[in-house]
């Protein structure tokens, strides 16, 4: 954790639609392991064995729905620069100083035409985007490369900053 001053925070969750997704997942998986598994009926026709839908399981049925769970994309605006961790894929913040910033804008963009989903993604330009939903984003040309930062409160982002480059210079 940083010791500079926090200016701003914005914390992202997962639509409501991954959820609904995932528990279908869960349900068939968690169904079939049951049925198969513990029970000792065969799920379908021709039946997976009994090892794989174990690892099916373990897989879809206990990973993915705690992965999902704990999945949070973080956005700080500090007094040393913007910190941004999706966990958990990011055991700590990712720093963007503000010696590195050379110029930022807000854009409205479509995660999946310009970088194919959300999350932490590439795209052929070299572009790295972090993001979580929606489609607004603080666009961060710095030395280092090209970046975008998916946000659900753009104005008091590009605002903070602002404040925060001010104080800096």
């Amino acid at each position: 954790m940083s010791n500079s001053k926090l200016i701003f925070e914005e914390v992202q969750h997962p639509r409501q639609g991954v959820w609904v997704l995932m528990l279908c997942i869960v349900c068939i998986v968690w169904y079939s392991f049951i049925q198969q598994v513990i029970i000792g009926i065969p799920f379908g026709s021709q039946p997976a064995p009994s090892s794989f839908l174990s690892f099916l399981f373990v897989l879809f049925g206990l990973v993915l729905p705690i992965g999902v769970w704990h999945c949070k994309l973080v956005t700080q605006v500090r007094s040393d620069g913007i910190h941004i961790r999706l966990t958990p894929f990011h055991r700590r913040m990712r720093v963007f100083p503000y010696e590195i910033i050379q110029s930022y804008t807000l854009i409205d963009y479509s995660p999946i035409a310009h970088f194919g989903g959300w999350g932490i993604r590439i795209n052929h330009f070299g572009e790295t985007s972090y993001s979580m939903r929606g489609n607004r984003g603080l666009f961060l040309n710095t030395t280092k490369g090209h970046y975008v930062i998916g946000t659900q409160h753009s104005e008091a982002l590009e605002q903070s900053v602002k404040k925060a480059l001010e104080n800096t210079l």
